[in-house]
């Protein structure tokens, strides 16, 4: 799920918009099929054998799956509190992988890994101190106070599986960064994901506190090109996620444990290699 915060009049908004969300969630639950039940259990039972020697942190964590239509927060799998949300059309794929392979390495190392992305987000929020030192000491955020911007409020699409990310900079070549998704301002009705925008933001810091720089004569934040922090990106091997490090620990960690799964090689990248490292150290 991705939360799109507009600007709201008062409390009583607030309010409504958030019983509103709490409706439409509850609207969206399904019941599992059988089927769907025998597979989760399964693929479940088994990411926690393979896990609970060495990460035995995340294997005991308990597992909680709630299932939910498609057209659901487009489909997106994320969390909610302790639980895992996974959509109809992600279990749909994982009971057509188990038709096919059978109880085999195989059907685990395909879509279901994301069930072990996503209980990575549920391990996160109860150790957020934990994870911060994996931010900060291997990944290179820096854990900073970015004073509140209001057009970024507005426009900002907080993804819930990391719901700190205004506390996360970015440090590359000597310049600071926040990292952001934004609601693209083209289009009427905005679509997910398709009206995602990468916004990066130049932060300047003073007395401690970082502020957004500001395009000239505007209250807007200034946007720079991508390729500003494009080295920044190439240190870490994944496509998307860049704006939470939360979501690169989790995708790090789900395409090593499918590497493992399928009995391969563990990746030879260095920000994987000291990925794993950290987590066999921290989630004993």
């Amino acid at each position: 799920m991705f939360l799109a915060l507009a600007a709201l009049e008062n409390d009583n908004d607030m309010t409504e918009m958030i019983h509103g969300v709490r409706r439409r969630f509850g609207e969206a639950v399904m019941d599992f099929t059988p089927e769907e039940r025998e597979v989760v259990l399964w693929m479940i039972g088994e990411y926690r054998k393979s896990l609970v020697e060495e990460f035995p942190l995340l294997a005991n964590q308990p597992w909680q799956v709630i299932k939910v239509r498609s057209d659901h927060c487009a489909g997106f799998c994320h969390t909610r509190g302790l639980s895992v949300v996974i959509a109809e059309g992600a279990l749909n794929r994982m009971v057509a992988e188990f038709q096919q392979y059978g109880k085999t390495k195989e059907a685990l190392a395909g879509s279901g890994t994301i069930i072990v992305h996503e209980q990575i987000h549920v391990l996160q929020r109860c150790f957020p101190k934990k994870f911060a030192g994996l931010y900060t000491e291997v990944y290179g955020f820096i854990d900073g106070k970015v004073k509140a911007d209001e057009w970024v409020e507005r426009n900002e699409i907080q993804n819930p599986d990391g719901l700190e990310g205004n506390r996360w900079i970015i440090e590359h070549e000597g310049n600071h960064y926040w990292l952001k998704t934004i609601l693209a301002e083209e289009g009427d009705p905005a679509r997910m994901p398709d009206s995602f925008r990468e916004a990066i933001i130049p932060l300047q810091e003073v007395g401690g506190i970082y502020r957004a720089d500001l395009k000239k004569g505007e209250k807007k934040p200034l946007l720079v090109d991508s390729s500003l922090i494009k080295g920044w990106k190439e240190q870490f091997p994944i496509r998307f996620g860049h704006d939470y490090p939360n979501e690169i620990f989790a995708y790090l960690f789900q395409a090593e444990m499918t590497r493992r799964l399928l009995g391969e090689e563990p990746s030879d990248d260095v920000m994987t290699s000291n990925t794993m490292k950290w987590a066999r150290k921290n989630l004993k």
